[in-house]
């Protein structure tokens, strides 16, 4: 997170929020994977918009 010159990691459940995951979404216990994971990713709403556009090319 940047706040002008401020700047801080963000928490795995920031993390989480913020790419559009449920809050119930489950992720490892420890931080490193769960941020790892996250950080690999595709976001919940960028995986939907490709489907659609599948399913509408095809």
């Amino acid at each position: 997170m940047i706040d002008g010159d401020r700047m801080r990691m963000l928490q795995v459940s920031e993390a989480k929020a913020t790419m559009g995951f449920r809050s119930t979404y489950v992720l490892p216990g420890a931080k490193k994977p769960a941020m790892h994971m996250l950080g690999n990713a595709v976001p919940p709403i960028v995986a939907a918009d490709v489907l659609e556009a599948l399913r509408a090319a095809a």
